[in-house]
């Protein structure tokens, strides 16, 4: 019974969209989606550092955009990430990503999921101060429109501008500029 096995350890909802997202080639069982939906209050039980934990691997794989699709759907992302996430932000970050080959950078896609709640989601959270700064600088770098790669890149080093720069904008001309910029930025 997938209640049962849920209610032994509520972690293992979390750990049920990490190995989907790792694993999952078929659409998963209605029952145990079912089941987590109905148990996912029970998430509320499990200390926000380990919460944090199984998100932040969760984000550093590869595909997780799956996974989160059924996150969202068993309406799960408030116990997960203290907001509802925008799965659409998300995708067209995953596109740059993908475009560009980058690797996987948990914060910034977290900063995507999150797009209109960074600060609610911030402190829900348990981020270490390096991940909240970090967080925080997406946040006031995306609430500007940025203009000049190299300014930007001055102020805050190339990487950062650039995944900020990938969470702001919307077409791949647009974010294949500032790859290059940021990319040949000395």
């Amino acid at each position: 019974n997938p209640h049962d096995r849920i209610r032994e350890d509520y972690l293992r909802i979390l750990r049920f969209f990490r190995f989907y997202s790792r694993y999952g080639r078929l659409e998963p069982d209605a029952q145990t989606l079912q089941a987590l939906k109905e148990e996912g209050p029970g998430l509320q039980k499990i200390s926000r550092e380990r919460i944090t934990k199984e998100i932040l691997i969760l984000l550093s794989l590869p595909e997780p955009l799956k996974a989160l699709k059924y996150l969202d759907h068993a309406k799960l992302s408030p116990f997960c990430f203290g907001v509802h996430i925008d799965l659409v932000a998300f995708e067209t970050f995953l596109s740059f990503e993908k475009s560009f080959k980058l690797d996987p950078h948990p914060i910034a896609r977290l900063a995507a999921l999150t797009k209109r709640n960074r600060d609610k989601a911030g402190k829900f959270l348990k981020l270490s101060n390096d991940q909240l700064k970090t967080l925080q600088t997406f946040d006031t770098l995306t609430s500007n429109q940025m203009q000049d790669p190299n300014y930007y890149c001055y102020y805050y080093g190339s990487e950062l501008t650039l995944w900020a720069a990938l969470l702001q904008v919307q077409d791949l001309k647009t974010a294949t500029h500032w790859f290059n910029a940021c990319k040949s930025y000395t």
